[in-house]
């Protein structure tokens, strides 16, 4: 699935989140508290000024790769140009072209995963160290056996 936009006479477009744009939204992204219901507007709302700068993330200029696009110019060129309806339509657009719910399900199906895994192997390693420890023949006492008593001679 993919959007496109005309912005200040060029074209873009935006396409599911690739890695590298998506390390770069986590450097923007970590720095704000993201509010619990996110909405359209509670995330215009977060953004603040950031906002130019995150869609010259999500976005992809006609005809030039994602490692060739400059994000500072995009994010000019969004500035100047990009209207609030304009905004408010990238952002829904975001969420269809990047089903957050079904990122989210995927995330948390892969920690419970590692956490099952990491669990049995934690259970694997307490059942190890929890095994007896040899004890030597000249430690054993058997029931039969009685300690030797000091016998002082009258």
């Amino acid at each position: 699935m993919e959007f496109k936009y005309e912005i200040g006479g060029r074209i873009f477009y935006q396409k599911p989140l690739v890695l590298g744009q998506s390390k770069q939204l986590i450097s923007i992204l970590k720095k704000l508290e993201l509010p619990y219901v996110l909405n359209v507007s509670s995330l215009i709302l977060t953004l603040g000024d950031k906002i130019a700068g995150v869609i010259a993330i999500l976005m992809v200029e006609e005809g030039v790769s994602l490692k060739d696009k400059k994000v500072d110019e995009i994010q000019d060129i969004i500035e100047e140009n990009l209207t609030i309806e304009q905004t408010i339509k990238v952002i829904e657009d975001f969420f269809d072209c990047n089903p957050i719910a079904s990122i989210s399900e995927a995330v948390i199906g892969l920690t419970e995963k590692v956490q099952k895994a990491m669990t049995q192997a934690t259970l694997l390693t307490e059942s190890a160290l929890s095994s007896p420890e040899e004890t030597l023949p000249s430690e054993m006492i058997s029931s039969g056996d009685t300690p030797l008593l000091n016998a002082n001679p009258i």
